[in-house]
């Protein structure tokens, strides 16, 4: 059986570090930073989940929700 895939969005690395301590044992936690390397890895992974900060220094969470929307 696939691992549970879990994608963080989130500027702050700290959130990054305390999703991935708090639930690396029972799913395959991947992070992004930036609005680029989101759409990445929503285009090459296949995801269970995605955790979206609604404050990013790009761009808001809710815009780049509607972008997901569509991919």
């Amino acid at each position: 059986m696939d691992k549970f895939r879990l994608l963080v969005i989130d500027g702050d690395p700290l959130v990054h570090q305390m999703v991935h301590d708090v639930l690396h044992d029972s799913c395959e936690v991947h992070v992004a930073a930036t609005l680029q390397d989101a759409l990445a890895q929503v285009r090459a992974l296949r995801l269970s989940l995605i955790l979206l900060a609604v404050q990013l220094t790009e761009q808001d969470g809710f815009t780049l929700f509607e972008t997901l929307k569509t991919e």
